[in-house]
């Protein structure tokens, strides 16, 4: 099967259109230019994950124990080159926001980060025969673009180490370290060189020194505290707004550094806001001015102004406004102190969790079938929303028995049982609380994962989300989660689009899909009006709907959304006008 499916052919042609049918392998595929050439022809088109793992294997021995050539160093940038719409495709699923593709993204961001570690690593390893006159003089040519392309694959894999399940590198900033020391030995950290991000389809002008700074502040921001779809955001986001930055060296130990970050140069670390005690060569960077630029982002989005800045994504100006608010405390050296909603207490507790929005959806439903063979006489009630695009009107209706028909459910899903894993909690507060489990049954969540949890199996479900996430100890790890609301209830949504074309002619389609329905509470956790917690990219804010319930129609306007994830939206809606049916007929 395709890997973007049979349905959208085009954009995987165009993502991904660099290959021909798989066949096997040259023997030595980094040979020179034209065996890269004969190498490429041969990887298989539809599989970007198999295609990755060919040119990994082409990759680990590459200069080691030999003098490699020019003609080899010409076909690594070759393959190189050829390699970056390989990681376009790899990254293509979260960026994009292909919802019926989020069950790749692991193993796609696992791949893109071995991708890029395979390439670090040679670039690394050429950049230190350079350093020692082991290489021919001519490779000296290409030295400011193999410390560009280093910097660029570190970024990569730093940026998907959180969220493909490995261990960072400790080797990584040593050898960086030492690669801008050299750049600033050859006079190259200010040299103008073009560079094509992933998913940009033209390149731009950049220094080493630039790059060197967005990798010290995407490390920085790369703490567990960010989901994937805000970090893609602040990658990109951080690529336009580097260019003020500098570092300044200096090396007597006695310099103040208050209001700077410092970088040790003799260290296996990145940025820190304390001056490593007998530290001699250290970088001091300035973040005034990307505070300023944070400062400009949030005052305009608080004032309703459509601000461009960032990646083009589906990321709305509310969400980015949160964004925005958590990179201030990140990018400032004495981050703000957190004033909690509650004191942490601690407890020692073990529950149920499902993990997922499509899981939560399933798990309601088979309880509620669960409920009805249990008890014959019991028939659970179902609540089915009818949305009509054209007209943005919503009713809703209260009827009777099994809802099956009106189920779809991902391909992946049908006919599974929903999995419900037991961790246990340690802290909580009014807020959250903490959650510790093993490795092995929370590698995959990542902040903004949609949890479910529940003390016992006459409890009620309480929803929370990831805000943030531990380093794995000992087996063993730790997720920060935060209370969204409690008893959530999954209702039916039949969507229908009307055609464009007037009149008796136009022709309508329907689709259904479940969404989750969370009350409003006034005990923990509190929860003031009621919400809905869509699919990402399935409602807007501002559309006018009407509701029926209770003997009468409410007429509804979607609010901006509270929460916007890669699977999700948590969305408000305020009522603006209530009547009787009897009155509004």
């Amino acid at each position: 099967m395709p890997w973007l499916g049979a349905e959208i052919p085009e954009v995987a042609n165009k993502m991904f259109g660099f290959t021909a049918p798989a066949g096997s392998n040259a023997s030595d595929p980094l040979l020179n230019t034209g065996a890269v050439d004969d190498f490429w022809r041969l990887l298989p088109r539809s599989d970007p994950i198999r295609a990755q793992k060919r040119v990994s294997d082409a990759l680990p021995d590459f200069g080691i124990g030999e003098d490699p050539n020019v003609e080899r160093l010409r076909a690594l940038l070759l393959m190189d080159r050829r390699a970056q719409n390989l990681t376009d495709a790899l990254l293509v699923n979260y960026t994009g926001r292909v919802a019926q593709l989020r069950s790749f993204e692991r193993r796609h961001w696992q791949s893109a980060g071995e991708l890029a570690h395979g390439f670090g690593r040679a670039y690394g390893l050429i950049l230190r025969q350079l350093e020692r006159d082991m290489l021919p003089r001519a490779a000296r040519d290409f030295t400011p673009l193999f410390l560009l392309r280093l910097l660029q694959h570190r970024q990569v894999e730093i940026l998907m180490q959180p969220f493909a399940g490995g261990q960072a590198d400790s080797g990584i900033w040593s050898e960086l370290h030492e690669a801008y020391q050299y750049a600033h030995s050859q006079r190259l950290l200010v040299l103008s060189q073009e560079i094509k991000r992933f998913h940009e389809a033209t390149g731009v002008d950049t220094t080493i020194e630039r790059e060197y700074l967005h990798l010290l502040l995407l490390d920085l921001m790369s703490n567990g505290h960010f989901s994937p779809y805000e970090a893609f955001w602040i990658n990109q986001w951080l690529a336009t707004s580097c260019g003020h930055l500098t570092l300044k060296s200096v090396r007597s130990p006695s310099v103040p550094a208050a209001g700077h970050f410092i970088v040790d140069l003799d260290s296996s670390e990145g940025l820190v806001r304390v001056r490593p005690a007998g530290a001699l060569r250290c970088l001091f960077l300035d973040p005034s001015p990307l505070i300023e630029r944070i400062d400009t982002g949030i005052e305009a989005r608080r004032g309703g102004i459509r601000v461009e800045s960032g990646p083009p994504t589906t990321m709305g100006q509310g969400n980015s406004l949160k964004v925005l608010r958590k990179l201030r405390s990140v990018y400032s050296p004495k981050p703000p102190r957190i004033d909690r909603r509650g004191e942490r207490k601690p407890v020692a507790l073990v529950v149920q969790a499902v993990v997922g929005l499509s899981n939560i959806l399933r798990m309601l439903h088979d309880e509620r079938r669960r409920s009805q063979l249990l008890d014959s006489k019991v028939t659970p009630e179902v609540e089915e929303i009818t949305i009509t695009v054209n007209g943005t009107s919503l009713d809703r209706a209260v009827g009777t028995g099994c809802d099956d028909e009106h189920t779809i459910t991902h391909t992946t899903m049908a006919g599974a049982t929903v999995r419900r894993l037991m961790w246990e909690i340690r802290d909580r507060s009014e807020s959250g609380c903490g959650v510790h489990g093993k490795a092995r049954t929370m590698n995959s969540l990542t902040p903004g994962t949609l949890i479910a949890m529940r003390e016992h199996e006459m409890a009620l479900w309480t929803l929370v989300i990831v805000r943030r996430r531990g380093r794995i100890v000992a087996d063993h790890l730790d997720l920060g989660v935060e209370y969204l609301g409690k008893e959530p209830k999954r209702v039916i949504a039949t969507i229908v689009d009307v055609a464009a074309q007037p009149g008796p002619a136009a022709e309508s389609r329907e689709r259904r899909l479940a969404i989750l329905f969370l009350p409003e509470s006034a005990r923990q956790p509190v929860l003031p009006f009621k919400t809905l917690i869509v699919p990402a990219g399935e409602f807007e804010a501002g559309r006018v709907l009407t509701l029926r319930a209770g003997g009468a129609r409410h007429t509804l306007r979607l609010k901006q959304p509270i929460e916007e994830q890669g699977e999700f939206s948590w969305m408000p809606f305020e009522v603006l006008e209530r009547q009787t049916l009897a009155t509004a007929a």
